[in-house]
């Protein structure tokens, strides 16, 4: 695969989705995605053939998908230099490698990495008031750092499967996304429970409301004994908040 084939299953990966049905979720999208390496590598009725292996059932994270075509584009080149000899291995290997990297994206992305983000966001309105420069500033960054995440992996995920083939496993331990996910949201979850406090202690004054104040923090400290998951914290905290606030 060269550079710009690489940068065009990139670029494609964008519409994995467009095509999204019941029957097979995000095969067209797949298919769509890994045509223009069938096209070089086949020609007539193999290519045919290509199209009908990868047109099948596939579904799996969108922003992981991209490790899973590295790997199978890799195969393809395999079997068609006759170092890879069974085409039909091939949709077997991509639905055994989709349901993990679905679990995986699903963690990374939609329980920690997407609350986070938000929580920050939530704070700078907080801190700066709705419609304040520094909080519009503070969206705008917030949303350029999830853009700038779900790119890298795209963008790195695609090189890692191609590179690694089935290795790719033992590349994502290494990578200890499990344990990035639990910092990330460890750490979310102390610097809201910090400002959340801080907020009510700054806005509600010296003896005012101290039962809502009181209770505030001793959910958080119930709620870390009781090793609640911190995106449960994260929005609880982020909801305490916000009632205060209209009680206010």
């Amino acid at each position: 695969m060269t550079f710009t084939e690489r940068a065009g299953v990139f670029w494609r990966l964008h519409f994995l989705q467009l095509l999204w049905n019941f029957k097979g979720m995000q095969n067209m999208g797949y298919l769509y995605v890994i045509r223009p390496i069938l096209r070089r590598l086949y020609s007539g009725e193999e290519y045919n053939e290509a199209e009908r292996r990868h047109i099948k059932f596939f579904n799996t994270h969108p922003y992981f998908a991209c490790i899973c075509i590295g790997v199978i584009i890799k195969f393809e080149e395999e079997l068609k230099e006759g170092t890879f000899k069974k085409p039909e291995m091939i949709p077997v290997l991509k639905n055994r490698m989709s349901g993990p990297l679905a679990a995986v994206g699903d963690t990374y992305f939609w329980e920690t990495l997407i609350p986070v983000l938000s929580s920050i966001a939530v704070l700078g309105v907080y801190l700066f008031g709705p419609g304040n420069i520094n909080a519009i500033y503070t969206l705008g960054i917030v949303l350029g750092v999830y853009i700038l995440s779900v790119e890298l992996i795209r963008w790195q995920g695609v090189g890692w499967g191609y590179e690694h083939g089935l290795g790719v496993v033992e590349l994502l331990k290494r990578k200890d996304f499990q344990g990035s996910m639990k910092r990330i949201r460890n750490a979310a979850a102390l610097m809201l429970g910090m400002a959340t406090v801080i907020f009510i202690l700054k806005t509600g004054g010296e003896m005012r409301m101290p039962l809502i104040r009181v209770g505030v923090m001793a959910g958080m400290v119930i709620m870390t004994l009781k090793r609640i998951s911190p995106t449960i914290q994260l929005y609880t905290l982020c909801t305490a908040g916000f009632l205060y606030g209209m009680i206010q």
